[in-house]
């Protein structure tokens, strides 16, 4: 399905907004017409009171008002309006009414536009805000292999440039369907008005069209370079800025400036190319635009010094053909940043058809059991096998984990909680393959704490909380007590990442969060690695009650501890 398709369906859910919106769009182009006539009588009663003056206004002024429409293929004519106005009260009065109906439909059509774009917006800001919300849970559940292989700020990207970008190609769109509007109401008046001068006018369109095509294919192209290298300088800066104590410590931060520069250099230049054409595909069609009501104007100017027409009509024709050329030149305007949008809206379409997590299995959970490994290849994307052929057994009670640097430990502990698939080999809980469980209900029994283990921004206190029982305050006491957390650090922001924290801190919190789950399976990835015997002994005593332990470590007084060593 193409993404313009794709884009047209989230506007169908729209469709009582946007068909409302139409509606009002279509009363705003009655009203044009309307005080077009009105404009038209106008025009029309000024050129009979002038020629009564100029032939020395002698008599009485009359001024017919005839409104008129013709039907095609016969002789029939049908009268809106068929009056004389005579004296020069009359006139004068006539006059008058005629210029507050102006105002009177000025002030209907505000109304109109008004509601309409009341109409329109809301249902634009409604499909932004289903776009961001789908594509933040499509980022949730997407597996760890995508974003492994994707860069964050490209991601981030996706949610902010390219979204708020999509707000431009829905805003096309209902401009689309407004100029479609427009002329179902005003090509039917301009027709009766004179059909030959409306098709010849119709012409133009075609060349119109050719000369957006022709810009629209460049601008694709730059559009397209344009939002990839929005994802490089995102990505650039968010990795950056994750990691300035490095940069600082290595003093280099005139490399990353030079790095982010030239980035930002690239961005400009493809911008200012967008421009450029942008704006040189503005003026040719409006140029296209102006030769045609050029040769409108004269072709009137014949029919008026010939007699056939009066200016009543010339003034009504030019400005219904104004009135339908506004929203004609916004579009052509539009039309090839149109391009670049639907590449940056077709990037969000790519995300939503990559494949997710697959999250429901048919088997129920065993009780309890032994996670089992059966000969298990592993490798990521890209990079030598880690293991091939592993196997290994850890029941309950506490078990340790322990091999080289780089030999797969972590690994084993994502293959656990089902973050990756093995290559090759099956991972068991109480014999049941865990591929055959509930990913969601088999994540709540597992809880992993390592290096990696995020801290999001406020207290440590609400780092605990995340993702547990806010309710048992007992347990966080408890757990609090055994590991040394003092109640004033439970009050203390940890800062994005937590950086607020020292090194032992931010470790004790990890655990804690981990431990206050109460898993069936507890993962903790080298973070007793260095642990004095004390504090062993409060870890140990914290988790006793925890089915499964598995302690990631390459210390031999964590190795001491335990009844069963697994070496990989």
């Amino acid at each position: 399905m193409t993404t313009t398709r794709r884009l047209l369906g989230y506007l169908w859910r729209e469709k009582r907004l946007i068909g409302g919106g139409i509606l009002f769009t279509a009363l705003m182009g009655l009203v044009e017409v309307g005080t077009g006539t009105i404009l038209k009588m106008l025009t029309d009663g000024i050129e009979e009171i002038s020629r009564f003056f100029k032939h020395g206004g002698d008599g009485i002024v009359e001024i017919p008002f005839k409104i008129k429409i013709p039907f095609p293929g016969s002789k029939g004519r049908f009268k809106l309006l068929d009056t004389v106005v005579s004296g020069a009260d009359e006139v004068y009065r006539a006059m008058l009414y005629l210029a507050l109906a102006v105002i009177v439909l000025y002030l209907l059509k505000a109304i109109f536009e008004y509601t309409r774009e009341i109409c329109m917006n809301s249902a634009i800001q409604r499909i932004l805000k289903r776009f961001r919300s789908e594509v933040f849970a499509k980022l949730l559940g997407l597996p760890l292999a995508f974003h492994d292989r994707s860069r964050s700020g490209d991601l981030v990207s996706r949610v902010t440039y390219d979204v708020t970008t999509l707000e431009r190609v829905l805003e096309l769109f209902i401009e689309i369907a407004r100029t479609a509007v427009y002329m179902l109401v005003f090509l039917p008046v301009m027709f009766v008005i004179n059909p030959q001068i409306t098709l010849f006018t119709m012409l133009f369109f075609p060349l119109s069209w050719l000369l957006i095509t022709r810009f629209s294919r460049r601008i694709r192209r730059v559009g397209r370079d344009i939002s990839e290298t929005v994802g490089d300088y995102t990505a650039v800066m968010q990795d950056r800025t994750r990691n300035l104590r490095t940069i600082k410590g290595l003093g280099a931060e005139a490399a990353e400036r030079g790095i982010f520069d030239a980035l930002v250099d690239r961005n400009y230049g493809l911008f200012v190319r967008m421009i450029r054409l942008k704006y040189l595909m503005k003026p040719s069609n409006e140029l296209i635009g102006m030769i045609g009501v050029s040769l409108v104007f004269i072709y009137f100017a014949g029919r008026l010094v010939a007699g056939d027409t009066t200016l009543g009509n010339v003034v009504l024709y030019l400005y219904l053909m104004q009135q339908a050329y506004k929203p004609v030149k916004k579009v052509a305007a539009a039309f090839g940043e149109l391009y670049n949008t639907l590449v940056c809206t077709g990037r969000i379409f790519s995300l939503f058809d990559e494949k997710e997590e697959q999250p429901e299995g048919s088997a129920d959970i065993p009780a309890a059991g032994t996670v089992e490994m059966e000969g298990l290849s592993f490798r990521y994307e890209g990079m030598p096998a880690l293991f091939v052929g592993f196997s290994c057994r850890f029941p309950q009670g506490v078990t340790a984990l322990t091999g080289n640097s780089g030999s797969g430990k972590t690994t084993l502990c994502a293959l656990i909680q089902r973050f990756y698939e093995p290559t090759v080999g099956t991972v068991t809980y109480g014999g049941t393959p865990l591929n055959d469980l509930p990913l969601a209900e088999w994540r709540k029994l597992v809880a992993y704490a390592g290096p990696d283990s995020a801290l999001f921004a406020g207290t440590v206190a609400e780092n605990l909380r995340y993702g547990n029982d806010a309710g048992d305050e007992a347990t966080l006491a408890a757990v609090t007590a055994a590991l040394d957390i003092a109640d004033d650090m439970l009050k203390t922001s940890v800062g994005e990442g937590g950086r607020l924290l020292a090194q032992g801190q931010r470790e004790k919190a990890v655990l804690a969060r981990a431990i206050l789950r109460r898993p069936r399976i507890l993962l903790i990835d080298e973070l007793c690695d260095g642990m004095d015997k004390n504090r062993l002994d409060a870890l140990f005593e914290a988790v006793h009650d925890i089915p499964t332990v598995i302690i990631v470590s390459k210390d031999q007084s964590v190795l001491d501890r335990t009844a069963i060593v697994v070496r990989i």
